[in-house]
């Protein structure tokens, strides 16, 4: 990954830990990985798909 994706990532564990991910449920902690992994799957498959159309 880019590092930009890679900053994001490490910044949202930063979040997480930040606010007691500790505590959380197990799920909601996969949940929210399970978002933020598909959204940024979507980014990159909107990038390619313009590269490839140019």
């Amino acid at each position: 990954p880019s590092w930009y994706v890679q900053s994001l990532l490490f910044h949202l564990c930063l979040e997480v830990n930040r606010v007691g991910g500790h505590a959380l449920p197990k799920i909601t902690l996969l949940d929210l990985l399970r978002g933020c992994l598909d959204q940024v799957v979507s980014e990159y498959e909107k990038l390619t798909q313009q590269t490839q159309s140019k």
